[in-house]
């Protein structure tokens, strides 16, 4: 019978700064990045702005930024109104070219955004819409992304208008940053994700024991955020197969193994399509 731990469980261990994350909308996540040594934060997804003032209330920072990840509404859909609850002048920020609402700066790969003392760097990975960023931080020893609809614990957002090689690219760029970065996402969807895996990867016993581990939490309304790209690496089967990493994916893909691209877009429309609970008898 497969166990579990307490290893899939990560924070950011500072005192200089933090993340937390306030659930909106039922499964999506907004993000404060605190900077706790100037008192100031970025918001990012703010799509319940109330709720998220309130939060920086409760942390004693004033937000200084609206960091937004892509244009669906669920994400960018509260801009309009933040910007009316915050001092004049603080900037809404998206991707170019992704027509995020109410944005008044548009950033590109490797920017830099100045929060306080952090230097929060973007990602561009488009696919799930045209100039979806992430925003990369490697501060005090600690290492966090907070990617969007870009990555799931265990997942990956729709391609939409998205093509093969951007999706590629996009989780080629990510499993890049070091193996401890944390990833905090956009959506709770880890056990529905890591049920899918389990049908292409079903004798990955550290899988499963993710798995039940995340079952677990969310039967006792608690998050499965953050996971790390470490953690990716063995769980994920779009990131093992951007990364040519597993044979199963392969034999149930009848796709070459050092194929990647095309690899990762079989797992995106499988994912998709649900046969595969045909799999798992589901």
């Amino acid at each position: 019978m497969t166990s579990f731990s307490g290893s899939f469980e990560h924070s950011i261990n500072s005192t200089k700064w933090g993340i937390r994350a306030i659930r909106a909308l039922g499964d999506n996540f907004m993000y404060l990045i605190i900077d706790r040594e100037n008192h100031v934060c970025a918001a990012v997804d703010a799509v319940e702005p109330e709720k998220i003032t309130e939060a920086a209330k409760e942390e004693g920072c004033t937000i200084s930024h609206v960091l937004t990840t892509h244009s669906h509404w669920d994400h960018d859909g509260g801009n309009g109104k933040i910007s009316k609850l915050l001092t004049r002048g603080v900037p809404i920020i998206g991707g170019v070219g992704d027509g995020v609402k109410a944005a008044t700066k548009e950033v590109a790969d490797g920017e830099v955004i100045k929060v306080g003392n952090l230097s929060i760097r973007t990602i561009a990975t488009p696919f799930h819409t045209p100039g979806h960023v992430c925003y990369y931080l490697d501060h005090d020893d600690n290492r966090a992304v907070l990617t969007g609809d870009t990555l799931f614990i265990g997942g990956c957002g729709n391609l939409n208008t998205g093509t093969k090689d951007q999706l590629h690219k996009a989780f080629r760029k990510l499993g890049e940053l070091p193996r401890d970065t944390m990833i905090f996402c956009g959506h709770e969807y880890t056990v529905a994700n890591l049920t899918y895996a389990t049908s292409v990867e079903p004798e990955n016993e550290r899988l499963k024991a993710k798995k039940l581990w995340a079952e677990k939490k969310c039967n006792e309304q608690q998050d499965t955020i953050p996971s790390t790209i470490g953690e990716e690496f063995e769980t994920s089967p779009f990131m093992k197969a951007a990364f040519g990493m597993s044979k199963d994916i392969s034999a149930v893909s009848g796709i070459p193994v050092e194929n990647t691209a095309d690899q990762i877009l079989w797992v995106r429309k499988d994912k998709s399509s649900n046969g595969w609970k045909k799999r798992l008898r589901l």
